[in-house]
């Protein structure tokens, strides 16, 4: 059942495209490689990211996870021991979600709604993980929203799609239209999960999340990984050191980013 009452006109497109991916997804295994080996992945975005949450001893913390999809993060949170909260706009999404917490033991409450719209009272969670859900919404919108939701001092870690405009100027030009095209399927396969209206951050998004945080970091991510070549992890790695030389909020594909919410 899709659900687009109450909706904007893109939210309710994005709806519609989580449905029939949802479907795609359920004789998938659920993977979470992550809680299976300690040591992280240094070259790759969403290990440093879980990396942040571990250092952060979430184990009994009210955790927050917009736009949950499938559960993967939801999962693994409560497996550490998070009091986890999720949601998602899709309900074909957080039917999936629940099936796979069920099978995974995992205490999830899951919730539908936008993140533009939240129903959680204020100052509710101690942490909020975000992964590739704000590049699907209006930035300032959810940050709004994620704020108020979070107790002061909330940890926020953002793994999330990058492009600074500049860039992105020059990949809509012609020559870049041109490559794009060549490239796609190579790095996204035959059918690329990429839904109407989504569109990655840009700088401007990045300051909205800086302005409402404290005791921000950032690390920078894929220069040509997923631009150029799949996240081989060779690729990664090789990725990760050309990042150290250039700046990484120009060229920059992806950040992952931590601080802590400001209030008051």
């Amino acid at each position: 059942m899709i659900v687009t009452h109450g909706l904007t006109p893109r939210q309710s497109r994005e709806v519609e495209y989580h449905a029939h991916h949802a479907d795609l997804l359920r004789d998938q295994p659920a993977l979470y490689e992550v809680l299976s080996r300690r040591k992280s992945k240094w070259w790759n975005h969403y290990w440093v990211a879980h990396a942040k949450l571990l250092a952060e001893n979430i184990a009994g913390k009210k955790l927050l996870v917009p736009g949950c999809g499938q559960g993967t993060d939801a999962i693994v949170a409560a497996k550490l021991g998070a009091r986890v909260s999720a949601f998602d706009i899709s309900l074909e999404m957080l039917e999936l979600a629940s099936r796979r917490a069920s099978d995974a033991n995992a205490a999830i409450d899951l919730g539908v709604m936008p993140a533009e719209r939240l129903s959680y009272q204020d100052s509710t969670f101690d942490v909020v993980y975000v992964r590739d859900v704000l590049h699907h919404c209006d930035v300032a919108q959810s940050i709004a929203e994620l704020r108020r939701v979070s107790k002061d001092h909330a940890l926020v870690v953002v793994d999330e799609l990058y492009t600074h405009s500049l860039l992105q100027r020059m990949r809509t030009a012609g020559l870049g239209r041109w490559l794009y095209r060549g490239i796609r399927p190579i790095i996204y396969g035959k059918k690329a999960y990429i839904t109407e209206d989504e569109r990655k951050l840009d700088e401007r998004d990045l300051s909205v999340l800086v302005e409402a945080l404290s005791e921000v970091r950032i690390e920078y991510f894929n220069v040509v990984v997923n631009r150029f070549v799949p996240g081989w992890d060779a690729a990664e790695m090789a990725d990760r050191v050309l990042m150290k030389c250039l700046p990484g909020r120009i060229v920059a594909g992806r950040f992952v980013l931590t601080g802590r919410i400001r209030k008051g």
